[in-house]
């Protein structure tokens, strides 16, 4: 590493005598040059890595810091115009290595105690704080991802810092994404991969939120299985999923259903009956599944979900008989081409079912009857029917020698 050390050495200590240095062109492209070999030697090394990280964590941030008041100001008078600069490109590629920099070495290192105790510790102003601080076209996408990569990897040993995380990336985030379906793409998934993994990581530390913070959690995540890019509602629906799960085993169970299983239950049924997200098949019937499944006794939901102040706490025998009315009156609104008969045997096979397979072959059966989906939809709804086939078939033929030409034989297969 003595060649690239002594580059970053060279430039450090220029920098020190004049800061403009650092915005030359040749200089920024030298530290990009530099921070990117660094990258592919702690991927190779490994947790050897640290010593080199050692050597250049301070500097790295510094730089860190500089480019980033820079990027900041020009953005801020110059607007989206100057946020596409080639000289801003430049300086925020060289941000943009050093937080891939740290991500790997995070990912690598295995030294978990000094990762808490020093490092995160470290980032905590230089990379968080400037994200809350700048302006919604400096902030990078990757600092979401370094975030998540760390809870990945320190799990509940992040928890004391998670709710410092999240002051510094929650609202402003959702203020750049909610405006549209289109504007920062790299932030939407990566913020709800950062979402993600603080649930099965650190969900504790979701009940330190307070309601109004935990409502625009949950309409973060609504927001997001609605969406129509694909990838950004497959990463909501499994956040949905795993925040069901947890809510359901922890204290709070029931507080949580009373406020949100009615909204929840509307709103996953609002994408599986339109066309536009028909990928999701699967998730959402595996949702709905679960929040049926809660209702069939009262060991997770101990409370009435209905409104016991307008209908009296005896307005149903129990969650179950509240829930399968709803549920009718739901779909009657939004089907008005279905008979009751229709609905009320659709609704009492959806809250009876308890096998998984079966679940889903009903709620295909169902949209089917809705008559909402044309041959284009209802042929997605058998994807992974059709996909197990082609596999079956193509596996069959691999069997056999000569039947599958050496281009389209499988790398496992060409391997083995």
């Amino acid at each position: 590493m003595a060649p690239p050390n002594n580059i970053w050495a060279q430039i450090i200590q220029q920098a020190t005598v004049n800061r403009e240095v650092l915005k030359q062109q040749d200089v920024i492209k030298s530290l990009q040059n530099v921070l990117q070999t660094n990258v592919s030697v702690c991927s190779s090394l490994g947790d050897p890595y640290l010593s080199q990280m050692v050597h250049m964590a301070d500097t790295m941030l510094q730089l860190y810091k500089f480019y980033s008041e820079d990027v900041t100001a020009a953005i801020s008078s110059g607007g989206v115009h100057a946020a596409r600069s080639s000289f801003v490109k430049y300086m925020r590629s060289v941000k943009k290595s050093i937080l891939r920099l740290i991500e790997v070495f995070v990912e690598k290192c295995e030294n978990e105690q000094l990762l808490v105790q020093k490092f995160v510790p470290a980032l905590m102003g230089p990379i968080l704080g400037d994200y809350a601080s700048s302006v919604p076209d400096a902030r990078e996408a990757e600092v979401l991802s370094l975030f998540a990569a760390i809870i990945r990897k320190l799990k509940s040993q992040m928890e004391p810092e998670v709710p410092q995380v999240l002051q510094a990336v929650f609202e402003p985030t959702l203020a750049m994404i909610t405006t549209n379906f289109e504007d920062y793409p790299d932030h939407r998934l990566k913020f709800f991969s950062l979402l993600h993994a603080i649930t099965n990581h650190c969900f504790k530390c979701l009940f330190a939120m307070n309601p109004a913070q935990v409502k625009l959690l949950i309409d973060s995540i609504v927001w997001a299985f609605r969406h129509t890019e694909r990838n950004v509602a497959e990463t909501g629906l499994l956040l949905l999923e795993d925040l069901l799960k947890s809510f359901a085993s922890s204290d709070f169970a029931t507080q949580f259903h009373q406020t949100y299983y009615t909204h929840l239950v509307r709103e996953v049924f609002a994408v599986m009956t339109d066309t536009f997200h028909t990928p999701g098949f699967k998730l959402h019937c595996k949702i709905l599944m679960h929040l049926f499944s809660l209702v069939k006794n009262d060991q997770v939901i101990k409370a009435p979900l209905w409104d016991v102040a307008a209908k009296g706490p005896t307005a149903y025998p129990n969650n179950a008989a509240f829930v399968q009315e709803f549920v009718c009156s739901l779909l009657a609104s939004s089907f008005p081409n279905m008979t009751p008969v229709q609905t009320q045997s659709a609704v009492a096979g959806m809250m009876a079912i308890e096998d998984k397979r079966a679940f889903k072959h009903h709620m295909r059966d169902f949209l089917v009857q809705t008559k909402a989906f044309g041959n284009a939809e209802t042929d997605q709804l058998y994807a992974d029917e059709t996909a197990a086939k082609i596999a079956e078939a193509q596996a069959r033929l691999q069997a056999i020698p000569g039947m599958v030409p050496p281009n389209q034989v499988n790398d496992d297969m060409a391997d083995s």
